[in-house]
């Protein structure tokens, strides 16, 4: 609208200045008239006369094909400043477009995220201990606390112990049992390991080692097909005497006895349940 309200504007302005022109030249071929042709008589006067009127009429023609030139140019010059403003627009458009279905979509994760912590399943563990006996032996209960079960669940133990290497000289390390699968912990539920023997190991090497500290790792999927995990401290014994007189309980358990290495114990187990699964 503003073009073409500066269009027509243009245009009056370019139209006034021809009447403007086309009087200013009858007036000279006037002029010529009477300062040449009046003082003739006959056919000089006339042809005089003649000559005068033509000459004016092609100073006309001549300053209208120039408005019209100019005209020309004017628009194409406003059409493409019109045509960058658009294009102008329209890309601001796009980009607008754009991040509003980019946070549309940011916003669905997000709503799917919120949905799927509400209802997957959480791992943990109550009243674990292991002790030093057919290898290594275990007892506690798996728990779940979420709305939905936890699927194809596997238990390991990493073990940090001091291993001898020299007389009064010892080095820290960790080796983990062979994971064990306990398959499905229900939504809100338990299981019960029983009294569960390790018989192998991985990662320690060998030579006479001494346990200090106990680690659960717990590795499993929840009902979107995600990963879950757990890895925490538990009680560590001598015997299973020991244990039996202790009769571990969450209590025993506190935030001095976590040692250990999650991601390094949570990717290495990985590794061997992904082995294990593929040879089913």
């Amino acid at each position: 609208m503003a073009l073409i309200g500066w269009y027509e504007g243009f245009k009056q302005g370019q139209e006034s200045h021809q009447g403007t022109s086309a009087e200013a030249y009858k007036q000279q071929a006037d002029a010529q008239i009477n300062a040449a042709c009046l003082a003739l008589s006959g056919v000089p006067q006339y042809e005089c006369i003649a000559q005068a009127i033509s000459a004016e009429r092609e100073q006309q023609r001549a300053e209208q094909d120039l408005d019209a030139q100019q005209q020309m140019a004017e628009w194409a010059r406003w059409m493409l400043i019109a045509t960058v403003i658009m294009a102008a627009v329209t890309g601001f458009g796009v980009v607008f477009v754009w991040q509003t279905l980019k946070a549309t979509q940011d916003m669905a994760k997000e709503t799917s995220r919120i949905g799927e912590a509400q209802v997957r399943a959480y791992l943990g563990r109550e009243s674990c201990a292991a002790w030093e006996g057919t290898g290594v032996e275990f007892c506690g209960t798996i728990t779940n606390c979420g709305n939905s079960p936890a699927i194809n669940v596997y238990m390991m133990l990493e073990l940090t112990y001091f291993r001898s290497i020299g007389e009064n000289t010892f080095e820290i390390r960790e080796f983990y049992t062979i994971p064990q699968s306990i398959g499905t912990v229900p939504a809100h539920g338990q299981f019960g390991t029983g009294r569960v023997a390790f018989l192998g190991f991985f990662g320690g090497g060998g030579g006479t080692y001494d346990v200090r500290f106990a680690n659960l790792c717990l590795l499993g999927q929840d009902a979107f097909g995600h990963e879950i995990s757990f890895f925490g401290p538990i009680g560590y014994f001598q015997s299973f005497d020991e244990y039996d007189k202790k009769k571990i309980h969450p209590g025993n358990i506190t935030p001095g006895d976590m040692h250990g290495n999650r991601r390094k114990s949570l990717s290495s187990m990985r590794e061997w349940v992904a082995k294990a699964e593929k040879h089913k």
